[in-house]
């Protein structure tokens, strides 16, 4: 569950990252701001999956992925025995759901981000990293 709860937060993290330059490029060229926004929105969409974004009070908004996971771990690590099969059984939905989103991540760096990298090259200038 450790581990896949700091997976889960790195890629938040390259998320964000991601999305920051992209919003960035979007005030920088406003020749490609159209496309940089279409990133962030894509790039926000999967975030917004993973974690709750929208506010810091986890009573506000729903509970999202990282928060799930986290949860598990409590149950585990406090419980006088092996984890059951329904905690098993929960870990495996959290984890194959988070990995649909890596994999969605992983798809728009390969795609729109890399096509859109592409389009930067041609102003001379750095891109999405």
């Amino acid at each position: 569950i450790r581990d896949k709860l700091s997976e889960t937060h790195a890629a938040i993290n390259r998320i964000r990252a991601l999305r920051a330059q992209a919003e960035a490029w979007e005030k920088r060229a406003p020749e490609l701001a159209e496309d940089a926004a279409a990133l962030a929105k894509k790039l926000a969409e999967v975030e917004d999956a993973l974690i709750q974004a929208k506010s810091d009070d986890p009573r506000s908004f729903p509970a999202r992925l990282n928060v799930k996971l986290g949860t598990l771990i409590n149950f585990a690590d406090n419980a006088d025995h092996a984890p059951t099969q329904q905690l098993l059984a929960i870990y495996d939905d959290i984890a194959a759901r988070i990995d649909t989103q890596i994999v969605r991540m992983g798809e728009i760096v390969s795609g729109p981000i890399a096509g859109f990298n592409a389009r930067v090259a041609g102003l001379g200038t750095g891109a999405i990293s």
